[in-house]
C-alpha cells in the first residue's frame, strides 16, 4: 500500500511542479521516480506499543535533521552515529536500539547485539531514495540516451519496489526465526501526534499531507 502511495505520487502535478524546481536548482533526479527502501521501526531491549515505552531508551538515529527531530519529538534519547558503529554501541549498552526497515535489520542482523530484541511496528518514517545528477549534465546527454536511461530507471524502480512490497511479510517471519519478537502498533494516532507539530515546520508539508491523504482513498 505504501508503495502504490509513493508511486501514485511521484505522478501527481504537485510532484512534477517540485521536479521542476529541482531542475532548476541544477538538480534532475533519473527516471522521476523513488525507490521505496521500506518502513523503518524501532528495534530495541523492550517492546514500545505508546510513547511513554520510549521514555528512557537511547536509540541511534541518522545523523540528519529530520531524524533528530523526529526522535526529539517522540520523546527519547538518541545518538546520531553512523551504522557500522550502531552493533558495537548495543553490545556496550551506550544505546538501548536503533530504527531501520525490515529489510536492512535482515541484512545487517544488528538483533545479534542485542539480548532481548524486539522490533515494534511504530512506522515512523516511509524510507525512499533516488538517483539524482546535474540537470546540466543531463541536458548534455543526446536526446535519445535521456530516453533510454529515463525509460530503464523507471522500470528499475517499478520492480524494485515491488519486491520490496513483497518482502516485507518475508523479513517479518526471518527475524523471528532469528529471536526477535514483533510488536504490532494496533493505534499509531499517538505517535503521528507526537511528531506533527515537528513536521509542520518542514516546506509544503500542509500541502504534501493533503495530496498523499487523497491518494489513499
Amino acid at each position: 500500500m505504501i508503495t502504490k502511495t509513493v508511486e501514485a505520487f511521484t505522478k501527481t502535478d504537485m510532484m512534477a511542479d517540485i521536479f521542476k524546481k529541482a531542475e532548476a536548482a541544477n538538480v534532475h533526479t533519473v527516471g522521476d521516480g523513488f525507490f521505496v527502501v521500506g518502513v523503518r521501526s524501532i528495534m530495541a531491549e523492550k517492546p514500545v506499543k505508546t510513547l511513554a515505552d520510549l521514555k528512557g531508551l537511547t536509540l541511534r538515529v541518522v545523523n540528519s535533521t529530520l531524524y533528530i527531530d523526529t526522535f526529539k519529538a517522540l520523546g527519547c534519547n538518541y545518538q546520531a552515529m553512523p551504522m557500522s558503529e550502531t552493533f558495537n554501541a548495543l553490545e556496550t549498552g551506550m544505546i538501548d536500539g536503533c530504527e531501520n526497515t525490515s529489510g536492512n535489520f535482515v541484512n545487517n542482523g544488528i538483533n545479534e547485539a542485542m539480548k532481548t530484541p524486539y522490533y515494534s511496528l511504530d512506522k515512523h518514517m516511509v524510507c525512499v531514495v533516488s538517483l539524482n545528477c546535474g540537470q546540466g549534465f543531463w541536458e548534455s546527454l543526446p536526446a535519445d540516451y535521456q530516453t533510454i536511461i529515463t525509460e530503464e530507471f523507471a522500470t528499475a524502480i517499478t520492480e524494485s519496489n515491488q519486491e520490496v512490497a513483497d518482502s516485507e511479510e518475508g523479513n517479518l517471519e526471518t527475524l523471528k526465526e532469528r529471536g526477535v519478537t514483533i510488536v504490532e502498533i494496533d493505534d499509531l494516532s499517538e505517535f503521528q501526534n507526537a511528531v506533527q507539530a515537528s513536521n509542520e515546520k518542514l516546506e509544503g508539508y500542509e500541502e504534501i499531507k493533503t495530496v498523499v491523504e487523497s491518494l489513499k482513498k
